[in-house]
């Protein structure tokens, strides 16, 4: 994006909820989100798939396993990352496996979910992997595969259906295409 001189990127954060309603009050011109719950006024363009894996902290005994099966991890304490639609995406995980996790906590910052992981108070699981696999205090956190199938959530790029996309709209969303793909995602780790 350094190449368009007088661009402004502005970052606005938000749950999915709160992004889409920026969108159609006109707040934002894109959103860099989840297929969930997408209306039809919204046109979305996949980036990536990104498929749940577990998060452990890295002395758990699990750890260094290739891959790890839900079932596997019925009697462990469960960290729900509890934010809206990505918490009913990690319940049906179990619902498909037909067992109820233990939660332990519940939180809705990623960085309390990771530290109380990577403290060994339970297990996590996430379709993000950032690059630094260590909680805040610096413990280490492994990520493993989740085996079978378990569906993803695809991120891409949200829109209005209905309005003609501005210039600036269609050159920030061919950079993501060319920044954002299955062999690389900015800031996140391979499995």
């Amino acid at each position: 994006m350094q190449s368009h001189d007088g661009v402004e990127v502005i970052v606005s954060e938000g749950d999915q909820a709160e992004l889409l309603s920026k969108l159609k009050k006109g707040a934002i011109d894109l959103a860099l989100t989840y297929n969930l719950q997408l209306e039809s006024d919204i046109a979305f363009t996949a980036l990536v798939e990104l498929k749940p894996y577990v998060l452990l902290a890295a002395d758990h005994p699990l750890a260094e396993k290739s891959s790890i099966a839900l079932a596997s991890l019925a009697d462990e304490k469960f960290i729900l990352l509890d934010l809206p639609l990505s918490d009913a995406c990690f319940m049906s995980l179990f619902d498909s496996q037909n067992f109820k996790p233990s939660i332990y906590a519940r939180t809705r910052h990623i960085e309390v979910q990771r530290a109380l992981v990577a403290k060994g108070y339970g297990y996590s699981l996430a379709n993000v992997r950032p690059v630094n696999q260590h909680s805040l205090d610096g413990s280490r956190l492994k990520y493993i595969p989740l085996s079978g199938h378990n569906p993803g959530l695809t991120l891409g790029i949200a829109t209005l259906a209905n309005i003609k996309k501005t210039i600036v709209v269609d050159i920030f969303s061919q950079f993501c295409q060319a920044q954002i793909s299955i062999e690389k995602i900015p800031g996140m780790a391979n499995l």
